[in-house]
């Protein structure tokens, strides 16, 4: 028979191990929360001139990147493999900013699969198409979701995987920073 002081001792080793465990579950909820909300205002900078390209819409019309010297332009690519785009296509099809231009640029191979896929999920955003991503590979980017601010035909940010857009902090920020160039 085990003496009642070590049962005692055990069971308050057991629970200080216990709320140590709580607290430190904790922690590191509330650290990782910061950095989600951290990384939501800190992009990678760029600022460089982008890529010349000629992209289609999807009424087939040409869109020149030479449009892009005037304003400030979030290009936004995407996919329809890509889990977290669908959310992000969500938050960017609802921002009614007026001093912002909005393009979700899909990376897909077909053409009418994103079309569709915008269709059936009553996305509704300016929409270009690049066959296969070859102007995001020229740009550097190698993961979706990615989003471009190009201001006067200048790449100045550049945020790489998911966000809320429609964050009013967030775009603040990029309002912000825009003015700078």
């Amino acid at each position: 028979m085990i003496p009642y002081k070590y049962k005692v001792i055990f069971f308050l080793v057991f629970m200080a191990s216990f709320f140590c465990l709580l607290y430190i579950k904790y922690r590191t909820e509330k650290v990782n929360e910061y950095e989600v909300k951290a990384s939501l205002y800190f992009p990678a900078y760029l600022e460089k001139r982008p890529v010349k390209f000629s992209l289609m819409d999807s009424s087939r019309n040409i869109f020149d990147s030479n449009n892009l010297s005037k304003g400030v332009y979030f290009l936004h690519f995407w996919a329809t493999w890509c889990k977290s785009c669908e959310e992000e296509l969500l938050s960017i099809s609802t921002i009614k900013e007026k001093e912002f231009n909005f393009f979700c640029i899909s990376v897909d191979e077909e053409l009418e699969v994103a079309i569709n896929y915008l269709k059936d999920r009553n996305i509704n955003c300016p929409f270009l198409f690049d066959r296969g991503g070859e102007v995001a590979k020229k740009l550097g980017s190698i993961k979706f979701p990615e989003t471009y601010i190009v201001k006067n035909g200048n790449i100045i940010l550049k945020f790489e995987g998911p966000r809320d857009w429609r964050d009013s902090g967030l775009l603040d920020f990029i309002r912000d920073y825009s003015k700078r160039f």
